[in-house]
């Protein structure tokens, strides 16, 4: 079974316990539902998001808006913004997919962030 078919399973087939809110209309498929354990939203059967005790599980494509430098894997690991550059990674010049970030510049960053809102108070 394909990983596909059973998020849908999973979604579409399990009895639902909980608040869910779906149109009226005799062809729609869209669906929000919230339970104590799981949160879905299915705008077709072809696209969804859930998130429950494992996780998060996503149906369809997936489109992330952010630049390379902001995108990170867990704390302390981000992609690396040179893999755009299109400089091909070799045994005499490689290129790191991925370069350790400093959790603590997040902190920074936000310390700062609050130091020019103060300034404006």
């Amino acid at each position: 079974m394909k990983m596909i078919d059973k998020i849908l399973e999973d979604m579409y087939e399990r009895p639902i316990s909980g608040k869910t809110v779906a149109s009226d209309a005799p062809d729609a498929t869209a669906f929000i539902s919230v339970d104590q354990n799981s949160i879905e939203l299915c705008p077709n059967e072809n696209t969804g998001i859930q998130v429950d005790e494992d996780g998060l599980k996503t149906l369809g494509k997936l489109s992330i808006n952010s630049s390379m430098d902001k995108f990170s894997i867990g704390v302390l690991w981000q992609l690396n913004p040179v893999q755009m550059s299109y400089v091909p990674s070799t045994a005499a010049t490689p290129i790191p997919t991925f370069l350790p970030s400093n959790p603590l510049s997040s902190v920074v960053s936000f310390a700062n962030k609050l130091k020019a809102l103060a300034g404006m108070i």
